[in-house]
Order: C-alpha cells, then sequence, then structure tokens
C-alpha cells in the first residue's frame, strides 16, 4: 500500500494509473472477479506466465457484507 499519509486513491484514481507498479502485487481488469475475491475474502491469482497459482488472502470480514447482499437478494425476489 502506498504511505497513509493523507487520502489514499480512490478506485477511479487507481483505474487511472495513481499507484506506482512498486505497490501493485496484483491486477485484475474484471469487476466481477475484484467482487468476488472480494467477498470470498481469498482467491488463486494467475499471472499468465506459467508459474503455479497464488494464493491471496486479505484480512478482511466478509459476514456483514454477505448479510448485506443476502437481505437485498431477498428482497428484490419478493
Amino acid at each position: 500500500m502506498p504511505p497513509k499519509r493523507g487520502r489514499l486513491p480512490s478506485r477511479a484514481q487507481i483505474y487511472a494509473g495513481a499507484l506506482s507498479d512498486k505497490y501493485i502485487l496484483a491486477w485484475s481488469n474484471s469487476l466481477m472477479d475484484n467482487f468476488i475475491m472480494d467477498v470470498q475474502g481469498s482467491g488463486y491469482i494467475d499471472f499468465g506466465d506459467g508459474s503455479p497459482l497464488n494464493f491471496f488472502s486479505m484480512p478482511v470480514k466478509t459476514a456483514g457484507l454477505i448479510a448485506v447482499l443476502v437481505k437485498c437478494l431477498s428482497i428484490a425476489v419478493k
């Protein structure tokens, strides 16, 4: 992560290139893959260079997000 002094860049700024290469571990241009990784809290990354898959996990609690999604989906189905 960049230094935490001041505001961190927004997602739009990140997509526009606000982060230098030294801060990037992996990149996905798929918003769906990013969302699934956020919900799951982990996933395998394929760098496409023939190397073995890399396991990434994020230290986040997703229980609250999952509860909100379930509530939203149940409302949408009614």
